[in-house]
């Protein structure tokens, strides 16, 4: 787990040193147990430095922090070249399976000289070059200074676990694994992205396209690949894995024995490390089950701590469950609670290590799980993100279940399934029933129907005018998926997932921590996604059905038997008014008034409204503070 960095020019142009250096400045963070520069050109010989030397200028820059995890020696560092330099690479994340393919290679007859999963990748890419991606079980970006086909060889992971942000400007190529390693730059503009910032202030999506928030920069796409010529590139992504939706023939008995064994099997490979492990417990069944399963696979001599994030001024506190799991698994925890002083500090923090905004409060819980780790000496920690997303976790699913029990005509079948939903103890059933009825009205329909919800295209706080002039249409919309699996893989692809590993990812490496997410590999998805609807979600709506059955006699019972839906969610109503005092002089200072996607008068208008009435807190109010932060603290243009 590492931080890069990347130049390359057009047309045997060279880029100064300097411009990698300020790139690298940014993300001390990412790797604080080592550094590498390379510079190469076509009429000299390559230059490699592990010691901060000044490099000469080159057509190709590369930069590289280390965050030791396998193999921690120095022979390790990167860049790394094969054994007759046509080869190297810089490399950012965690191949599990690297013994497996080792032995594969070492079959063929290689050697390695170190026991590192980044040679064993390079090794891997000079056999079998892009055919090697869908053998690869891990989390990953990385680059390859590919000499033999005269390319850069650019690839992410299949889920995007790993960040991967690019700039093209006047003639250059830029890749970092930071925004601020890009944004830092002269000649890379700070102007916001309008489309971005609608889907933000309108929906608070982010990380849902190749776009960010700031028009000159985008995100390299999960599970793709891309070959750029050294003299003339010109990036071209190619994709490599797609989740499918095959159907397999499996019973539930079936399902479950193999879905467990597939479960521990992604637990061991994700514990290989030189280094300690530990967890974030939260308390419900995905956290627990990998707490669970660490102890199942790593046995009674297995040293696991684990951090939990405890809400106990609030309902959502699952501090019982926590102290069941940590009872059961004989494991050492540790436990951060809301310390309002401790927030109000460390917020502006958060907006700076996110580098863009967010869409609520809650991602401070897990920056507080990771500055306890780091404390307690965890360089790895593992993580249940991407659960929800195959297993059918998150309340919205429910409506996708029943819609398809619906049009099946399965009345019975209706009738238990919405008997049920009425029994779960945090859900609404007034949203329930519109997000059914939603699945039933036509695509062309479905504008005017967010019209006369109160959905319309621009709440009045939006200044339309604005969006408007910058190229968007009043037409514009979030395509929602009616079939189950087909709304699960957008959660994973596009509308959920990608911002849910962005701030992970973001808030972990601050800490110099990696975190490592068991459930999210291909072959765990595809077969998820290959087995029945009523796997996922049962006939009596119960969430992750096939999995509470694999992990019977691993979990504790009364766990696996919840219903309720809470995770590290956080008392936002308690947190916003906490953050109140901090960001609401930001509406009085000359900053807000300079936004002109906010229609200033209404905005004050429905805070003056908020304050005299003591009424509960809408996220458009974080929205619009973390907007107005983070303007500031990146000094972004709208015009």
């Amino acid at each position: 787990m590492c931080g890069l960095n990347a130049i390359l020019t057009e047309k045997g142009a060279s880029a100064p040193f300097f411009m990698i250096e300020k790139m690298h400045a940014q993300i001390p963070h990412r790797g604080p147990d080592g550094e590498g520069f390379l510079s190469w050109s076509s009429n000299r010989k390559i230059e490699i430095d592990h010691e901060f030397k000044q490099l000469t200028e080159g057509q190709l820059l590369f930069s590289h922090r280390r965050l030791a995890i396998q193999d921690t020696f120095s022979r390790s560092m990167q860049p790394m070249a094969n054994n007759n330099k046509t080869l190297f690479i810089i490399f950012n994340g965690e191949i599990y399976n690297f013994i497996e393919i080792r032995q594969s290679l070492e079959k063929l007859g290689y050697s390695f000289k170190t026991n590192s999963d980044t040679e064993v990748l390079l090794k891997a890419y000079e056999v079998w070059g892009k055919d090697i991606l869908p053998k690869l079980v891990g989390m990953f970006s990385f680059l390859i200074l590919d000499l033999r086909k005269f390319c850069l060889f650019i690839a992410r992971d299949a889920f995007g676990i790993k960040p991967l942000y690019y700039s093209y400007k006047n003639g250059r190529y830029f890749f970092a694994s930071e925004l601020n390693s890009l944004i830092c730059l002269d000649n890379i503009s700070r102007k916001v992205y309008p489309k971005a910032l609608y889907d933000y202030l309108r929906f608070g999506l982010t990380n849902h396209s190749e776009d960010t928030l700031f028009e000159d920069i985008k995100q390299f796409p999960a599970a793709h690949y891309a070959e750029l010529n050294l003299i003339t590139p010109k990036l071209e992504m190619v994709r490599y894995w797609t989740p499918q939706q095959s159907q397999s023939n499996y019973t539930r008995e079936e399902a479950a024995k193999k879905l467990q064994d597939m479960f521990l099997k992604n637990i061991e490979l994700h514990l290989r490390s030189d280094v300690p492990v530990g967890a974030a417990l939260s308390g419900g069944i995905d956290s627990s089950a990998i707490v669970m399963g660490m102890r199942t696979v790593g046995g009674d001599s297995l040293d696991i701590k684990t951090f939990s994030y405890c809400a106990r001024e609030s309902n959502y506190n699952e501090e019982f469950w926590v102290d069941r799991v940590v009872q059961e698994s004989a494991v050492e925890n540790f436990k951060v609670l809301f310390i309002p002083e401790t927030f109000n500090a460390d917020i502006e923090s958060l907006i700076k290590v996110q580098g863009e905004p967010f869409g609520s409060t809650s991602i401070y819980a897990q920056y507080k799980v990771f500055e306890l780790a780091k404390k307690n000496g965890i360089k790895v920690m593992l993580d249940g993100q991407g659960a929800d997303e195959l297993l059918g976790g998150y309340r919205p699913y429910l409506s996708n279940r029943l819609a398809t029990l619906i049009k099946q005509g399965n009345f019975h079948k209706v009738v238990q399934f919405l008997t049920s939903v009425l029994h779960l103890p945090d859900i609404s059933i007034k949203k329930f029933l519109l997000q059914t009825g939603s699945h039933f009205i036509p695509s062309f329909l479905e504008n005017f129907a967010r019209d006369i919800s109160g959905q319309s295209f621009m709440p009045s706080w939006m200044e339309e005018k604005w969006f408007i002039s910058q190229g968007l249409c009043s037409n514009v919309s979030i395509n929602s998926e009616k079939e189950l699996k087909s709304s699960l893989i957008n959660s994973l692809t596009k509308s959920v997932l990608p911002a849910l590993l962005r701030y992970e990812d973001h808030n972990s490496m601050h800490f110099s921590i990696e975190s490592r997410v068991p459930f999210l590999t291909t072959e765990f998805a595809d077969f998820i996604y290959s087995l029945d609807d009523s796997f996922l979600i049962s006939d009596t709506a119960e969430t992750k059905s096939i999995f509470r059955q694999a992990m019977r006699g691993l979990v504790p019972e009364d766990i696996l038997n919840r219903r309720d839906k809470i995770g590290f969610k956080t008392p936002e109503q308690t947190w916003l008014k906490t953050i109140w005092n901090w960001g609401k002089d930001s509406f009085n200072r000359d900053l807000f008034y300079q936004i002109p996607s906010l229609n200033h008068k209404v905005v004050l208008e429905q805070l003056e409204t908020a304050t005299k009435n003591n009424s509960e807190l809408d996220f458009k109010y974080w929205r619009w503070i973390n907007l107005i932060k983070w303007s500031e603290i990146y000094n972004v243009k709208f015009t």
